[in-house]
């Protein structure tokens, strides 16, 4: 995306001996898992508990958290029966206990096993669940517990639902159901299917309950647990080796089920588990559990820092507070060289005033969707574009957003994502995205009107939109179809009209083209190949990055010359037209997926995990500069046999990274409860190498001399 054709002539060389890079992670702390949270009813305050120790409570809805120091247990459950009365829950079986609203915790109780979850019908009546088919009852508030029939079970038992006062169903391995009456004092327990665990139970009355474990199993009853039937699939194709590890039910027609093997994603049905939806939100790190927090807020915990809320029974889904590691930044601007603006999955939109030392979170009207494009004319005044086709404008610096656009196209597939916005000038601008999407205004945003419907009537995915004058413009997209190439299509008359330049044949779809004038234009493919053009687009050629092996996010000229590459492992320059690239390698091993480069020095990268990247040059020999962190101290260097690396505190996983001045990789080392680091260099041979120091709260780079 190129802002007014200014055209840098000045020429620099980029290399990785040159090159500075800092690292964020906004909100980030990879070491979190969160297993359990709750919420006092009446009341904003909410509790969120997790491994090692990890204790937040919130007083006003999850809008912010605060630390809560009490020891380092790994915490399974808390509850409130009461506003005073709490329970918290250990893994290895201490049972703490709240009487004056979480504001302190007292220990009163340690089961003889491995707990799962507890439940409390009072403040006095509960029970605890856990393995080789323990189920306890306390009468009196937890300081007293007697163990309850299971009919002979003796698994491990992983969920309770309670139906009625007296009346609750457990759920555990081997597909059991054990329904208890009468307080516990009578149980019947059946199998469903042996070959399935069970892992979550929900009752909504004491008829109605759904169930759901591994081998992508969801189950319904109509009769208090007596008898269950399985849900048919075919409206959300799964594999067997799906696990649901939690379900909700918020009322007799609308619920949720989230599955989690490798990632996550939210299936939701609104007409009593008939049919099943498959969620817009998903993500790639483990749910642990589905809490629901009251009538219409629900809340889904897990590794990796994850912590999602929905307060409106389901229908959107946002990062609480400002713990974003589990988000994905999509599009970054940069209208001057302070201020830089930075978006992506589910509503999250930064903002830097002083170029990207500290970031301010954003209110947003995204929650639901994701900022896929963003447009800035100047500090305050931009264009910011969702994965629903949706155009908000800002004047206050992104403080507020009006919608001026709802893409009208039908949904395909339902996606109609705004993959790229550019304004020509003043007036003038285009949005391009899926479903055919060609869209300008001429009135500075305030109408749209499509410009282009294909001849041959198939959907093509337009990912960008570059305009090397006020007249001449390329889009690029592909087709939504396997078979189905991807095209460039130039306009000589405003975007008026589209006409036909090139279709390539690829393995997979590519996402990136950039035009640096009339003539020369790169179109990015895989594993270090692209192809570039010097004639408009009437013939093309193919060049190669040696030793790029993944997929470029990006390509991008800011002249002639000067351009820069990035895929998952770092960014390539080139002063020569792309016939030489010089590599620079982060290290952090996290896709980027956009790039915004102010000159030929200094640029943006975002991506996973809520990275954000800054390079600029001329740095000396040394540490690089990680402004989350306590600066680094690297001595001595040069180094002779050992080189020690003091990060200021203690980390509990860092992984260290060698690689030589070229970005070859050389050996790996990893370190636990370390504050500082002791590299044995004395097999390396004398010259210059790049160290990449990992920790939980983001990634810096050493540059080291070996004598």
């Amino acid at each position: 995306m190129k802002k007014y054709f200014i055209l840098i002539t000045s020429l620099f060389l980029l290399n990785v001996s040159q090159a500075q890079l800092f690292q964020q992670q906004y909100g980030f702390d990879r070491d979190l898992q969160w297993n359990s949270a709750a919420k006092i009813n009446g009341t904003t305050n909410l509790f969120l508990v997790g491994n090692q120790g990890s204790f937040k409570t919130s007083i006003d809805n999850g809008a912010t958290w605060n630390d809560y120091a009490l020891n380092s247990d790994t915490y399974i459950d808390i509850t409130f029966p009461s506003a005073n009365t709490g329970f918290l829950l250990s893994n290895m079986g201490t049972l703490y206990k709240t009487t004056d609203g979480g504001s302190t915790w007292d220990s009163t109780y340690n089961f003889g096993f491995f707990p799962s979850e507890f439940l409390f019908e009072s403040d006095t009546l509960g029970y605890c669940i856990g393995s080789l088919g323990n189920i306890f009852k306390t009468v009196n508030g937890g300081t007293i517990w007697t163990p309850l029939s299971t009919d002979g079970f003796t698994e491990s038992l992983r969920g309770i639902s309670l139906k009625s006062m007296g009346e609750f169903t457990v759920v555990g391995d081997s597909g059991a159901v054990l329904n208890y009456r009468n307080y516990g004092d009578s149980v019947v327990y059946d199998t469903t299917n042996a070959n399935q665990f069970l892992l979550d139970v929900d009752f909504i009355d004491d008829s109605t309950g759904f169930a759901c474990g591994t081998g992508a199993t969801i189950m319904k009853s109509t009769n208090g647990g007596k008898t269950w039937s399985t849900f048919d699939y075919t409206s959300i194709p799964l594999s067997p080796s799906l696990q649901f590890v939690g379900i909700n039910f918020i009322s007799a027609d609308t619920g949720f089920v989230v599955y989690a093997n490798s990632g996550f994603r939210i299936y939701s049905t609104f007409d009593g588990g008939l049919t099943w939806n498959r969620g817009a939100y998903n993500g790639s790190y483990a749910v642990k559990k589905m809490c629901r927090m009251d009538e219409n807020s629900i809340m889904l915990v897990g590794s990796d820092n994850i912590v999602l809320k929905s307060d409106n029974r389901g229908v959107n889904w946002f990062v609480t507070g400002n713990d974003y590691s589990m988000c994905r930044f999509l599009a970054v601007d940069t209208p001057n060289d302070s201020v830089v603006y930075t978006g992506g999955e589910n509503g999250l939109f930064l903002k830097t005033i002083n170029g990207g030392s500290s970031w301010t979170a954003l209110n947003t009207e995204f929650k639901s969707g994701n900022i896929s494009s963003l447009f800035f004319f100047n500090e305050n005044e931009g264009f910011i574009g969702d994965n629903f086709g949706s155009i908000f404008h800002t004047t206050d610096g992104g403080v507020n957003q009006t919608l001026v656009f709802q893409n009208p196209t039908p949904i395909f597939d339902s996606v109609s994502s705004v993959n790229d916005l550019i304004f020509v000038d003043d007036s003038v601008g285009f949005a391009v995205g899926w479903n055919n999407a060609i869209y300008k205004t001429t009135d500075r945003g305030v109408n749209w009107v499509k410009k282009y419907t294909p001849s041959n009537g198939q959907y093509y995915a337009f990912n960008s939109v570059d305009f090397v004058s006020d007249s001449v413009g390329y889009v690029y997209g592909y087709g939504r179809q396997s078979n189905w190439g991807s095209r460039i299509y130039k306009t000589v008359d405003q975007g008026e009209s589209w006409s036909f330049v090139k279709e390539f044949t690829f393995s997979i779809s590519p996402s990136t083209m950039n035009f640096v004038n009339a003539d020369t234009g790169y179109v990015a493919k895989y594993y270090g190949e692209y192809e570039y053009t010097y004639d408009g687009g009437t013939t093309w050629g193919n060049n190669v990055i040696t030793g790029q092996t993944s997929s470029f996010a990006k390509i991008t000229f800011i002249n002639d010359s000067v351009g820069f590459a990035n895929d998952r492992e770092g960014y390539y320059t080139t002063t020569d037209k792309g016939i030489t690239w010089n590599s620079v390698f982060w290290g952090n091993f996290i896709r980027h997926y956009d790039h915004q480069f102010l000159d030929e020095t200094t640029g943006y990268f975002v991506g996973h995990e809520a990275c954000i990247i800054k390079t600029y040059s001329n740095i000396s020999t040394g540490l690089m500069k990680n402004n989350i962190e306590i600066p680094f101290m690297a001595y001595p260097n040069p180094a002779n046999h050992m080189l020690n690396i003091d990060l200021g505190k203690q980390y509990n996983n860092i992984t260290v990274h060698v690689r030589d001045v070229l970005g070859n990789y050389i050996t790996s080392h990893e370190y636990h409860q370390k504050s500082v680091i002791k590299l044995n260099t004395e097999d390396l041979s004398s010259g210059i190498y790049l160290l990449t120091v990992k920790t939980n709260k983001g990634t810096t780079l050493v540059k080291m001399v070996k004598r």
